[in-house]
């Protein structure tokens, strides 16, 4: 951890220190979900269990890659699949 302003303090990101803890567990598969670019090299690098990417972190949700799957059925919803308007269908047809 790092101290910032004072008494307060920020976790940081240790990939390789997460790698060496699931490594210690024995894991026969890790998932990543939301390391940055980067970061989940030094993890794949120093895990002994295969790894796949399950989420990787973006600009477009705020670093937040599970925002859209959370959001998927309420606010993106409208925006990813929007309703067809049942007045131009039936104008249409």
């Amino acid at each position: 951890m790092e101290r910032r302003k004072g008494c307060e303090f920020e976790a940081m990101c240790n990939p390789t220190g997460q790698a060496l803890l699931l490594n210690k567990a024995e894991t026969d598969l890790n998932l990543i979900f939301g390391l940055c670019v980067g970061h989940d090299s030094f993890f794949v690098k120093y895990s002994n269990a295969p790894v796949t990417v399950a989420a990787a972190k973006d600009r477009v949700l705020g670093h937040n890659p599970m925002a859209a799957v959370y959001l998927a059925q309420s606010y993106y919803k409208s925006r990813m699949f929007p309703e067809k308007n049942v007045d131009n269908i039936q104008k249409t047809v």
